[in-house]
């Protein structure tokens, strides 16, 4: 066995909040105390990833931090890798997405460190072949990968030695990455973990690589047990001849002979797991089909709409002529919303993190904003396939808002106020109602519902699946029906009719009992918006029953039997009025939703309770009205 080559690297990994953005505890025990060691010793190599958001934090709050690096780059003792600006998923974007992204990095940690990057670092090695030509034409000469793209198993020498890899007829050089090594790392000795690295090389394998980038994270716990200064110590003493510390880069211009390679799309292993079931980590196995990035967006529908709205956007963008400002302003909010945290789920944060979430509709909404600047459109009600599922949406567009409408529920999905920059229907965690989401239950699944509890999935109008009776773009119209059983025995027809205006829009309901006995149900209308919060302070909720105006706890539950002729919500956080009017009396209940202690979402349900003898017919309208105001209800009613 020849002598081992061993590259430490730091990742700044993308946080909960998308960011990657350390706090000051991370980076006064992690990243100033490893560039102060690393200063004083000027033999010991280290790689580093920044993402633009950690540098942009950086020269803000620590400018001294990168003139440091900065120098020990210029003594070629540090290797800087490029890749993403906001560390997206790179095979979920558009070609000019992808080397935009790149070539933004590459022109940041230029300006800063004076030298551009040739490596590329891709967080947990999101990867797809067609990313070669992309690395190649941004100049990059090399890419991290997981060892897993290269062999089953780690003892494999494919798994510890540089490949290279084609695509229509570019190519790149790949080395593999050992991340899970450092998984246990801080509960064994630095000793026991070189013993480790010495046991998994074959001793026929001649200068085999071991590539290890760890997070901020496990730095800062590593480097308060001491394990770097015994690990360094160790290297300079005991294994001097037995491991050498080197920089990727350097390793590259080192090696003679590569393996030559086809490397398939995939991610990492500690990816992997968590893309075959939603919520759980489950191991992959040699049987497993290899895992992508896009498995997620088939476990979470809540994924797929974000998806499908960021590739919109990202057209809308790019197909955007005119003033080059606002397109490059536009450019760079899209690319914000592009963070990998938002488009994924491991364990905690990523797509169920709310705040995380909302912060990435915005991004994309300023994005629309700035493009309908330069290229005005009129008002429309447009039917396309938004979602990628083989059945077309329906998307009304108007200066105030837009509104996303699914044939699954006949619902509308998506539903962003643009001024405030917000998709009020963006629930998640294993929950997607949205608004104008109908139930058609007995009186026992009734009492369930109106206090958020699960019912058989079966009876709920909005997993239905609709078919288009009438789309009428000039009048911005469109008619929908289904057909459902009700109690398993009893078939009910609905057809819903929306009517979209620039600040309204109204839902004509029809049920039709087309079964030979009678019906006695409830009927619920629910409205799912998802505010800033839900604190009286922020939110005010109001009702009318019996011509009298009741306000309630947005805090609590609440349930009104009968009377009920408008609801109004008023988001003061936002500074938007939503108004739902009915055309006959009704029932209400509310109730603030949450998930792993997080607010998500204030439901409305309107009800009638519906008794329907064969071939009657039940009608009913409601309307919502939009309004964003310049100043909160709180601050009108106190002056």
């Amino acid at each position: 066995m020849g002598k081992i080559t061993l590259c430490f690297g730091l990742f700044a990994e993308t946080s909960a909040d998308g960011s990657g953005i350390p706090n000051s505890k991370v980076y006064e025990n992690g990243y100033k105390t490893l560039a102060t060691y690393l200063f004083s010793h000027e033999k010991i190599p280290f790689s580093f990833f920044f993402p633009g958001t950690v540098l942009e934090w950086l020269q803000a709050q620590h400018a001294e931090y990168l003139l440091v690096i900065e120098e020990m780059v210029a003594r070629k003792q540090i290797e800087v890798l490029g890749g993403g600006y906001y560390n997206p998923h790179f095979p979920l974007l558009q070609p000019a997405d992808r080397s935009g992204q790149i070539e933004a990095l590459t022109t940041a940690l230029r300006k800063h460190f004076k030298k551009r990057p040739h490596g590329c670092f891709i967080n947990e090695s999101v990867w797809d072949p067609s990313l070669v030509n992309t690395l190649n034409s941004c100049s990059l000469d090399y890419v991290l990968l997981d060892y897993s793209f290269f062999a089953s198993e780690i003892s494999d020498p494919k798994a510890l030695t540089a490949s290279i890899t084609e695509d229509m007829g570019k190519a790149i050089f790949a080395l593999p990455v050992h991340n899970e090594l450092f998984e246990t790392a801080d509960t064994i000795m630095p000793e026991a973990f070189f013993e480790k690295l010495i046991k998994i090389v074959p001793s026929s394998l001649e200068n085999p690589i071991f590539t290890c980038f760890i997070s901020t994270e496990k730095l800062t716990k590593l480097i308060q047990q001491n394990w770097f200064e015994q690990c360094f110590a160790l290297l300079e003493t005991t294994y001097k001849d037995k491991i050498e510390l080197s920089l990727p880069g350097k390793v590259l211009k080192n090696t003679q002979n590569f393996n030559k390679v086809i490397i398939p799309s995939g991610m990492s292993k500690k990816a992997s797991s968590w893309a075959l079931k939603p919520y759980e980590k489950v191991a992959p196995n040699k049987k497993s089909i290899r895992t992508t990035i896009r498995n997620f967006y088939l476990l979470y529908p809540e994924i797929l709409n974000l998806y499908s709205r960021m590739v919109y956007t990202s057209l809308m963008v790019n197909q955007c002529r005119g003033d080059k400002v606002r397109k490059k302003a536009a450019r760079e909010e899209l690319w914000k919303a592009q963070s990998g945290a938002a488009y994924w789920f491991l364990g905690s944060g990523g797509i169920t993190n709310a705040k995380l979430r909302n912060e990435v509709y915005k991004n994309l909404l300023h994005a629309e904003q700035l493009t309908r600047e330069v290229s005005p459109i009129n008002d429309s009600l447009n039917s396309f396939d938004v979602n990628f599922d083989g059945k077309n949406e329906y998307v009304a567009q108007f200066s105030l808002y837009d509104a996303y409408i699914s044939k699954i529920g006949g619902t509308i999905y998506e539903f962003d106020v643009l001024k405030c920059e917000r998709n009020f229907a963006a629930v998640s965690e294993k929950r997607i109602r949205g608004l104008f989401s109908d139930f058609l239950v007995t009186e026992k699944d009734f009492n369930l519902i109106a206090k958020g509890q699960r019912i058989d999935s079966n009876l709920c109008l909005n997993e239905s699946n609709y078919t288009e009776l009438k789309y009428d773009r000039m009048k911005k119209n469109l008619k929908l029906e289904a057909q459902v059983l009700f109690e398993k025995k009893h078939y009910v027809k609905i057809v819903k009719e929306f009517h979209f205006t620039k600040d309204s829009i109204r839902v004509d309901y029809r049920l039709i009992n087309i079964s030979k006995e009678n019906i006695n149900a409830y009927f619920i209308i629910e409205n799912n918006l998802c505010m800033y919060d839900n604190s009286p302070e922020t939110l005010l909720l109001e009702c009318s029953a019996d011509d009298l105006l009741i306000p309630f706890s947005p805090e609590k539950e609440f349930l009104n039997k009968k009377g009920i002729f408008y609801l109004r919500m008023t988001d003061n956080a936002s500074r938007c009025c939503f108004t739902f009017s009915v055309s006959d009396d009704a029932g209400l209940y509310a109730y603030p939703y949450f998930s792993q202690q997080q607010y998500l979402s204030s439901t409305t349900g309107l009800f009638w309770k519906v008794p329907l003898m064969p071939g009657g017919v039940f009608s009913r309208t409601i309307t919502l009205y939009i309004k964003h105001t310049q100043k909160s209800q709180t601050q009108s009613r106190k002056k």
